[in-house]
């Protein structure tokens, strides 16, 4: 099945009839991913495949999407990839019970929402601090100890006035 992101699919029933959901999609069409967004450029290709009679799903997307860089603010084009493998359950509960190298997703009322379900993927992906290809923190910080300008504390400081408090009178 190829086309717009359906809203929503039974991981057993899909399996059975080997549906395969497939597509293209823009980044900004991921309400939470588009919180995170810096342009509108990019595009992102998804997959995804339920296995194991509806056990599991296999989330595939790669793409890219435009960040901006912490250190300089530039505007720059982030390429994701994204191959992951989920057990899929019914509550919490059963989700506890997984191995803890497992990653499981929750379905409601036995159905996952495939658009919520590549997007869990594609913040997962994302870096934790966008960094543009070539800059370096120190073009940016001075790690230079010698160019830190001392800063005098100032004598009437709470710390200096507790210090004097505890010192014995006499």
């Amino acid at each position: 099945m190829s086309g717009a992101l359906k809203a929503r699919f039974n991981p057993r029933l899909s399996a059975a009839r080997k549906e395969v959901y497939t597509g293209t999609a823009r980044p900004g069409e991921f309400p939470r991913l588009a919180d995170v967004l810096a342009g509108e450029g990019g595009e992102l290709r998804y997959r995804v495949e339920p296995l194991d009679e509806g056990r599991r799903v296999h989330v595939q997307a790669e793409g890219s999407l435009e960040l901006s860089c912490e250190l300089s603010l530039e505007v720059y084009p982030q390429s994701l990839e994204v191959d992951s493998l989920l057990e899929v359950v019914a509550s919490q509960e059963e989700a506890a019970l997984l191995p803890e190298e497992a990653d499981a997703v929750v379905t409601e009322n036995e159905q996952l929402a495939l658009r919520e379900l590549i997007e869990d993927e594609l913040l997962l992906a994302l870096p934790l601090s966008p960094r543009k290809p070539g800059v370096v923190l120190e073009d940016y910080v001075s790690l230079d100890p010698e160019s830190v300008e001392s800063v005098a504390e100032p004598a009437n400081n709470a710390f200096a006035i507790l210090k004097d408090l505890n010192k014995p009178k006499g």
